[in-house]
């Protein structure tokens, strides 16, 4: 931890963007787990401007920061859900988020979250309105207070 904290703080210092993705513990709830928070925004403070969580086999919470706040915009999602996967057997394992990043002069200047739906076995399509509706609704709820 303490190796990568050190150089998501040198990559800051080098490059525009820095981007971490991790697969972290596994788990089937949108919301993020005490050590996953604590852990993601440590690598946010550090330097890191994305920080996605690539282990959750279900949608999870976001933290989306403004030009206003310490370290300047970015975002950190907790997890991605399934993508390309094989669990049917339930609605929240066959969610994804897509997470499509724009950066203009060396800035995350905005993420879009586009969402999606698993069908007969791995195969993407877009949700609906309606389930997409409800989808954010669900990872949004499942945010952690901010500090």
């Amino acid at each position: 931890k303490d190796e990568l904290l050190a150089r998501v703080e040198e990559l800051a210092q080098e490059v525009d963007i820095v981007a971490v993705e991790l697969q972290y513990e596994e788990t089937y709830f949108p919301y993020p787990t005490a050590s996953q928070v604590e852990e993601f925004r440590e690598l946010r403070e550090a330097g890191a401007d994305i920080v996605t969580g690539v282990q959750s086999h279900v949608p999870q919470a976001m933290e989306p920061y403004g030009v206003d706040d310490e370290g300047g915009p970015g975002i950190i999602v907790y997890g991605l859900g399934n993508l390309f996967f094989d669990q049917m057997w339930s609605w929240e394992t066959r969610t994804e988020l897509y997470a499509r990043h724009t950066i203009y002069q060396g800035r995350v200047i905005s993420t879009e979250i586009l969402t999606g739906v698993l069908e007969d076995f791995a195969q993407p399509r877009w949700t609906t309105p309606e389930e997409r509706t409800a989808l954010l609704t669900t990872i949004f709820d499942a945010a952690p207070p901010r500090p």
